[in-house]
Formats: C-alpha cells, structure tokens, sequence
C-alpha cells in the first residue's frame, strides 16, 4: 500500500497502517512528517498559537509516536513523550487513558504508587465510553496484572471476574486465573484448569496451549507438550513453531519425527496455502534451516535438495553456494568440483585458517574434534604441571650453626622440651625463712623484745619522767582492733529517682 503524505491526516493514517503491519521504523518517520504538517497547519490558521498549544492539540499524534518508540524497546522516549502529554492536561479523557496505561506497562512494578495513579486514572468514570473495546479489554488485564503482582488476592479475584463478566469469548480471564491458583501454590488445579478450557476452545485457546506446553516442559512432560503444540493449528507450520518441535524430536532422539514434520512443512509453504504476503520470506528460511539440520545431522543428501531449491529464489547468494559445494563433497565429488568452479576467487590477503575451520556452517568430523581437544586438554596440562614444578624448586638455605659449636659433643636430646619437663630436672625445695611474722588472726600482735612491757626496766620512782617513757608506752600509742572501727552504712540508691 502507498503511503500518502499531502496532509498531515493521510500521513498520519499511513503510518497508523505501517505500525500494525510491523513497519515500526517508516511508520516512526511519517508520523514525524505528519507532525510537521499539522504543525504548519496551525501556525498558518492562527499565527499567535503557543508551543505548549500546539503540542496539547498534536497530542494524539505524539501518544502514538510514543507507542510506536515503545514497541521499538526506546522506552525513555517512549516515558518522557507520555508523560509530556499527561502533563499538558488534554481534553480528551480516552487519550490521558492510553498513555497512563501504557506508562504502566513501562515501570510494571518499579513504581507501586506511581503505576496505582495510572491505573485509577486510566479506569476513570466516563473513561470507557470512549475507549475501543480492545482498549477496554488491555486496560482491565493490566489491571489484572498490577494487582495479582501486589498480591492483592482478592482485588484481583474481583477485577477477573469483572473482566471475564465484559469480554467472555476472551482467554485472558482463564490465563489469570491459573496465574493466581499458581501463585497461591496450587498448580495442579491450574494445570487442569488451562486443560480444560483448550479442550473445550481448541481455535481460540492459542495462548492457552501455550501455557500449557510451557507448563509441562517446565515438569520434564517433553512428549505431552509435543502433543500440546501440534494442536495448535493456527501456528502448526510457522517457523518459531517448527524450531520448537524439532528440537523436542531431537531431545526424545526421535528423527524420523524430525523428518517427517520438515517435510511437511516444506511442502506446505511450497503449495501457497500460507497467506501474507512474506509467504515467500518464510519459505526461504525455512529451507535454509531445512538445510542447515540436515548438514548437522549427517544426512548431505537430503541437504543438498534443500539447498537447490533455495538457490533457485537467489543464485547469486554466495553463502548458499558454498553450503552446496560442502555438501555434495561428501558423495559426490565431481558435482562439488563442478560447483566449486562458480565460487568467487578469495580477497588477497591474511586469512586465519583456525578460524575458518571452526565457522558453524563448516562442520569436522567428531574424531578431529576431540583429537584437538584432547591435545588442548594436555598442553594445559603440561604447562599447569611445569609452572607447578617451578613452584616447588626452591632454593636451599645454608644451615647456620650456633656459635662455639662442637660437633664431638652430642647435643641433648631434650633441648626441646621445657626445663620443668626434662628428666634431670630437680624441684627447689622452699626453705623456711626466720619467724612466721604477720601470721594468725587478724588484729593479732605478737609482743617480743622492745614491745614486751614485762621485759621494761622499771623507772625509778625519785627520777622524773622522760619524754621518751611517757611517749613510747604502748598504752598511749595503742590503737583499736580494725573489728572495733564503726563501718559506715553504705546507702541504697533509690530506683526510679535521680
């Protein structure tokens, strides 16, 4: 489809056309073009319009440049455009919805209070009549979502129920509902639970089955969970769908399988029954993939079928040329010669062959491979076990003799032990020394020589008295047994005073 770009409306249509077809990055640029169309359009209808006018009236147009950055992973644009927009107050209620929703769904749970804000914003009175009912639908399962992540169990039960109540052909209430019987730890009831309603919805339950699927790889039921994507027809012969399979044959060891559904999938492609215009796009990959199992697998004829007919879309692709040579070299030899004549002649210049040889689309045989791997395994080894012998040579040390050595004289074989430990040892004994002085009890006093008041001459009655009688009697300088000195009472603190 042609996009038009003479108004800023058609612009703007065409771009909203290229974002649901997946074209994010021409849909960016018309939306930017479109922006400067509507923007001349309103200085030349009214000159004295400010900016912050005309970014509120272009406001739709630049929530949609913000979903379409988003969808490209540039989410801080994507917040700072929603934000600008919300900030400018609109008018319009169904678009301050959108972009509180879709901000959401940028924080997730980094911002609790800021994402409540949102959503009660987002889920206004008068909002929902506005809105489409896809938008109704994404706004309530994000709600869904907030809450079951806050573990606001029954909220979320409420907010499901209403949300199956609006949209009951939907499979989102069911995908919560086992959410939350898994989060309360009950995932046997939401395994039978999601069962259930993929049998009952086998068209419309795709994202059910998936879950499913998921379900019991993640309890090691590899062969149910085969049976569980096969029946989903809508993606049975999508690309994503077939790597999925064949690498759960591959784990099972079942190749025949694997054969069996490239076959089918080939031929199914090849038939046109695949719409969309990128039917051809989806053909070419899926032959070289085709291609590159069976190189893997050691099937080189069937490979080389595979990869004629994808040169057959472009022979001028070199890659696969050179995957067709590989091939037919391993049975028949004059077709690769043959082959090989086509190939461009190789740039001048240094190549490292190690790193050719090792290239995925060049595989070795099993037996060169663990050859090379065996003697990577012994040069470490042989220089881990050298470096490892230089650690242990270590130079020897002189031995350094006491001085006044004597070799004659043999040393004493305890000079090891403590002194107190060795054999010729002999225990002090302890001497005792004069009169236990200061032995007894306590306030005792042994009275001897100059103390003993008998052993005193007697003063001569005619004589008058010294100082020196009168000051060393020992009943003036006696002093009281320390058991008759008063103790003084100690006071208790009181508690709770200062």
């Amino acid at each position: 489809v042609e996009s038009r770009e003479e108004t800023y409306e058609l612009c703007y249509n065409s771009a909203c056309q290229l974002a649901a077809r997946g074209d994010f990055e021409e849909a960016e640029r018309l939306l930017l073009h479109s922006q400067e169309l509507w923007r001349e359009s309103l200085q030349a209808d009214d000159p004295d319009m400010t900016e912050a006018e005309i970014e509120a009236e272009m406001g739709v147009s630049r929530v949609q440049l913000a979903y379409i950055l988003q969808l490209q992973g540039k989410t801080t644009q994507a917040l700072a455009l929603y934000n600008s927009v919300i900030k400018s107050r609109p008018g319009d209620q169904a678009l301050t919805a959108v972009a509180s929703n879709n901000i959401v769904t940028i924080k997730k749970d980094r911002d609790v209070f800021e994402s409540r804000k949102r959503l009660k914003a987002a889920t206004a009175e008068g909002v929902e009549a506005k809105l489409s009912r896809h938008q109704r639908r994404a706004i309530s399962f994000n709600k869904c979502l907030f809450l079951l992540s806050q573990r606001q169990s029954e909220q979320c039960r409420t907010a499901i129920s209403s949300l199956e109540k609006e949209h009951p052909g939907s499979d989102l209430p069911c995908l919560l509902k086992a959410a939350h019987l898994q989060q309360e730890k009950r995932p046997g009831k939401a395994y039978h639970l999601l069962q259930e309603y993929a049998a009952s919805h086998p068209d419309t339950a795709v994202r059910v089955q998936l879950s499913l699927a998921q379900i019991q790889l993640s309890q090691g039921e590899v062969s149910n969970a085969i049976v569980t994507l096969e029946a989903i027809q809508p993606l049975r012969f999508r690309l994503a769908m077939i790597k999925t399979l064949v690498s759960l044959y591959s784990h099972l060891g079942n190749t025949d399988k694997v054969k069996e559904l490239l076959h089918s999938a080939c031929a199914f492609h090849e038939s046109g029954q695949s719409n969309g215009s990128s039917s051809r796009d989806q053909l070419q990959m899926l032959l070289q993939f085709c291609a590159n199992y069976h190189l893997e697998a050691g099937h080189p004829e069937t490979a080389a079928e595979t990869l004629d007919k994808l040169r057959r879309f472009d022979s001028s692709k070199v890659s696969t040329l050179a995957q067709l040579v590989l091939a037919y070299s391993r049975f028949d030899s004059d077709k690769a010669e043959q082959l090989s004549q086509i190939l461009p002649a190789l740039k001048s210049g240094e190549m490292d062959v190690d790193a050719l040889e090792k290239l995925a689309g060049l595989p070795r045989s099993r037996r060169l491979r663990t050859a090379e791997q065996r003697a990577d395994t012994g040069a470490a080894a042989g220089a881990a076990m050298s470096e490892l012998a230089k650690k242990k040579r270590r130079k020897k040390k002189k031995i350094r003799l006491p001085k006044n050595f004597d070799e004659d004289i043999k040393p004493d074989p305890e000079r090891w032990l403590p002194r107190w430990e060795r054999s010729y040892n002999q225990k002090r004994r302890h001497r005792k020394k004069g009169p236990q002085v200061g032995k007894g009890t306590q306030g005792a006093a042994v009275a001897s020589g100059a103390f003993d008041p008998s052993e005193q001459p007697s003063p001569d009655p005619r004589s008058p008295p010294s100082k020196t009688t009168a000051t060393s009697s020992p009943a003036a300088t006696a002093t009281p047994a320390p058991s008759a000195v008063p103790k003084k009472k100690t006071q208790k603190k009181k508690k709770g005073k200062w």
